[in-house]
């Protein structure tokens, strides 16, 4: 059911993705920086949670893309990490993964759909010190 909701959420990204891009303000990095290519988000799949969330682990990894201020690359990785990525069990991690993909719609300038999916992230419970 999970990796349905996914597909589906990838096809929503994805159909907006054809937004005319935000105007540069001319710091943001050449376009080659921020390429993800096929292998890129097949290699991101192989990441634990945490080396693709936390770490840095790749430059294709979302921390990575996001400190680049790649944010379209940094939600294409994202939506392809939750549904071909490995399913860490956990309300945590279910609802930080909602809301850095929410954070990098955010930062890439579509804020509609960050705020819908952000308001997906909600914890009615305490969890890690965090609700």
């Amino acid at each position: 059911m999970r990796r349905v909701a996914g597909i589906v959420f990838v096809s929503l990204v994805a159909a907006c993705s054809t937004a005319p891009p935000i105007a540069s303000t001319g710091t943001a990095p050449a376009r080659t920086e921020c390429s993800v290519s096929e292998a890129d988000l097949i290699a991101n799949r192989s990441l634990t949670w945490r080396e693709f969330d936390q770490e840095a682990a790749t430059p294709t990894s979302w921390r990575a893309l996001m400190a680049r201020e790649c944010y379209d690359s940094a939600v294409r990785a994202y939506a392809d990490y939750l549904v071909y990525g490995p399913i860490p069990v956990g309300e945590r991690w279910q609802t930080s993964a909602r809301f850095h993909l929410g954070q990098s719609l955010a930062s890439a300038g579509r804020t509609d759909e960050a705020a819908r999916m952000i308001a997906t992230a909600r914890r009615e419970t305490e969890v890690g010190g965090l609700r």
